[in-house]
């Protein structure tokens, strides 16, 4: 089995319009998405009740409303095909809490924790997500996040599991 991984800059609509329309080609994957946390997964177990409220919480992102629509679409997709959605980040490391705990000083733990490859960042708790679930399911996992995550989420993987990650360019 095998990690991939598409990455944007979260102002673009090509990502996750590729992924909609190919959807069938990750019928069996394990997805991963960045800006859920897991009462959103919850939400995303009930959808169409839930719809108006998830797409409340991903609005919280601050991208754009069509972007955020595609987020919708894809997970509405997802639903359709069975594909399992998971939440990449915990809610206790999102914008909102490091603003809370740190107030306007949030921002900048916020972004060094982001790009950070040390046990403590995203990208490591990441990995751990990831892999533990990789392990678990014996499927391939996609992980669909900013495309700053991949040089340290390809560093991570290689250094502790010899496992090359592979990049979908579209």
């Amino acid at each position: 089995m095998k990690i991939f991984f598409i990455g944007d800059k979260h102002n673009d609509l090509k990502v996750y319009n590729y992924l909609i329309k190919n959807i069938d080609n990750f019928k069996n994957y394990d997805i991963w998405l960045e800006f859920l946390y897991d009462f959103d997964i919850e939400l995303i177990k009930n959808f169409e009740k839930n719809k108006l409220k998830l797409k409340e919480n991903i609005l919280k992102n601050k991208w754009s409303v069509e972007y955020n629509d595609n987020i919708i679409n894809f997970i509405e997709k997802c639903k359709a095909k069975n594909v399992s959605i998971f939440s990449l980040e915990d809610e206790k490391f999102s914008l909102k809490s490091f603003l809370d705990k740190y107030e306007n000083f949030g921002i900048f733990f916020y972004l060094i924790d982001r790009r950070s490859e040390t046990i403590e960042g995203c990208n490591y708790r990441w990995f751990k997500k990831i892999y533990k679930n990789f392990i678990k399911t014996n499927k391939n996992q996609l992980i669909v996040a900013g495309s700053m995550h991949l040089s340290p989420l390809e560093n991570i993987f290689l250094r502790k599991k010899n496992i090359k990650i592979d990049v979908i360019l579209i």
